[in-house]
Order: structure tokens, then sequence, then C-alpha cells
């Protein structure tokens, strides 16, 4: 199986079922998709991942870093626990309320969503959900279930 353009598998991922989606994922992420992915949400992200390839994403993430290591408004040390320690480039998904929400990880625990630059990871999801939420349990990183953590 070898990776299509973005114009030709975009159109037909409605199509996949789960287990096809889970062999794109492979094909395009070269691991395997966790097991409480939804289908929509596999969908979302291989769609996502076809074009970020197709059009070298990668130099966004470098321009995106470069606007946050400008930022002097915010403070250098923040965030604490596993976000602190969060590689840059990593992209953390979390689908909420049917709208799926992307947040790099920049660097020092800076963390971007929609254009603006966090402190914490528990900014970005305070502003997701509207009230107060501890950023690693919303986003899944300290091993309790979406149940859990929406609950």
């Amino acid at each position: 199986m070898s990776m299509e353009r973005a114009d030709h598998l975009l159109p037909r991922l409605e199509l996949l079922d789960i287990v096809q989606l889970r062999e794109q994922w492979y094909l395009h992420f070269n691991s395997e998709a966790g097991n409480k992915l939804s289908a929509k949400l596999l969908r979302l992200a291989i769609a996502y991942r076809v074009q970020e390839l197709e059009h070298d994403a990668v130099g966004r993430c470098d321009a995106i870093l470069r606007i946050a290591q400008g930022q002097s408004r915010v403070r250098e040390a923040s965030g604490h626990g596993c976000a602190q320690q969060m590689k840059p480039r990593t992209r953390l998904l979390r689908e909420y309320k049917g709208k799926v929400h992307e947040v790099l990880a920049v660097k020092n625990g800076l963390f971007v969503h929609e254009g603006q630059i966090f402190s914490s990871l528990s900014e970005v999801a305070t502003r997701i959900v509207g009230k107060r939420r501890s950023g690693t349990s919303f986003f899944g990183l300290n091993g309790k279930s979406r149940r859990d953590r929406d609950g």
C-alpha cells in the first residue's frame, strides 16, 4: 500500500471503514492508532496528516516556533510536570463537543492553540472548555479515561 495524494485520498476517507482507517493511519503516521480513537477523529487526523505532508507543514511549525521565541510577554519558565517536559513540535489532538482542537508544544511548556500562545496546557484546556481544567487531564496525558475527565 502506498501513500495517495491528498486530492485522491481525501474524498474517499468517508467511505473507509475502521480497519481501512487504521491502515491509513499506520501508513501516514508509521504507528498504530489508539483503540479509543473514533472513526471521525481518525478521518480528521489522517486528512490533516496527508495535507501536512503534502504541503510541508514543518516550515509552518518552524515559523510558529520563531514567533513563540520572540514573545517576551510570556514568561520563559512555565508549565509543570509532563507538559513542561513535552518536546517542541509535539501535537495534541482533542475532540471536544464535536470540534477537534489541535495544540502545538513550542518550547519550555509553551503551547499554541488557534494562533495564540499559552503558558500552560491548563490555560489551553480552560479556554476550550470555558471553565478551569487540568490540561494534562483534559488531553489524556495522565492515564485517565475520557469518561473520567469529562464526567
